[in-house]
């Protein structure tokens, strides 16, 4: 009787045994993954919107373009005529940046300086100013000129953005519209600038 217990226990004991699962030995190891975007703007080449008395260059490029003002002066007295024009271009910038217009001379300006006036005569009109509407990603700034070489304006953009921005320059006739304007070559040049402010 004793024996039959005894063996099956021992059974039991062996069973129990046998059941079990043991896991292999392992080890583990994470793998991390990153990199580095530089920060990037783009500009495309300028085309033209709309224009009065001006017309795009057709040599345009991503970092240049010639505006010529074709009717700046009325052909029978010289008196200023009404011109303006309106550029368009995409940017791209994919981190805070800033959207700069500056105008280089102040104004825009007669550069023959052989057709300035002879003294004692009734004055007439050697330089112009005008205002330069810059709009992008939703915001637009004002830069008026009044003859201060470098005057700027900047948008302030604080985050990525990408799209169509417009350049609307509107020249302002003289406080007195009589007044000729000497013949010759007239000219300033607006900075457009993308990413860190002018």
């Amino acid at each position: 009787m004793n024996k039959h217990k005894l063996a099956g226990s021992v059974l039991a004991l062996t069973t129990l045994l046998g059941g079990q699962v043991f896991a292999d030995p392992s080890q583990s190891a994470n793998v991390e993954m990153g990199g580095t975007v530089d920060k990037t703007c783009t500009l495309s080449p300028m085309t033209q919107f709309s224009g009065t008395g001006a017309t795009l260059a057709s040599e345009a490029t991503a970092t240049s373009a010639t505006v010529n003002l074709t009717a700046l002066a009325n052909l029978s007295d010289a008196t200023f005529q009404e011109t303006g024009f309106e550029l368009n271009y995409n940017g791209m910038c994919n981190y805070a940046h800033s959207v700069s217009i500056q105008t280089v001379t102040g104004n825009l300006k007669a550069t023959n300086t052989a057709n300035s006036p002879v003294a004692g005569s009734l004055p007439f009109v050697t330089a112009l100013n005008f205002t330069a509407a810059n709009s992008w990603a939703g915001d637009t700034r004002n830069l008026a000129t009044n003859g201060t070489a470098l005057r700027k304006s900047v948008v302030t953009i604080s985050r990525a953005a990408s799209g169509q921005g417009r350049l609307l320059v509107s020249i302002l006739p003289p406080a007195d519209e009589t007044m000729p304007l000497i013949a010759g070559t007239w000219s300033d040049q607006i900075k457009l600038q993308i990413g860190a402010a002018l």
